[in-house]
């Protein structure tokens, strides 16, 4: 649920036309390269202070299925 009590589904009133943009596959992999950098950065704090920490990621619509 998200901080108002309600589900999160990341329109925010936008409505579904912002939510559903496509970004080029350039950006994709931009923010892809950006996100698995602080990945690593998580990493490597949760292990200095020795620490145990779960990941749930959750997949959408067709992630991850068929070829």
């Amino acid at each position: 649920m998200g901080a108002k009590g309600h589900e999160d589904s990341g329109q925010h009133g936008d409505g579904p036309a912002k939510a559903e943009r496509k970004l080029s596959k350039k950006k994709y992999e931009k923010e892809l390269a950006r996100l698995q950098v602080e990945l690593v950065k998580l990493q490597e704090w949760i292990r200095f202070k020795g620490l145990r920490f779960a990941i749930l990621i959750e997949g959408r619509d067709a992630a991850g299925k068929g070829a």
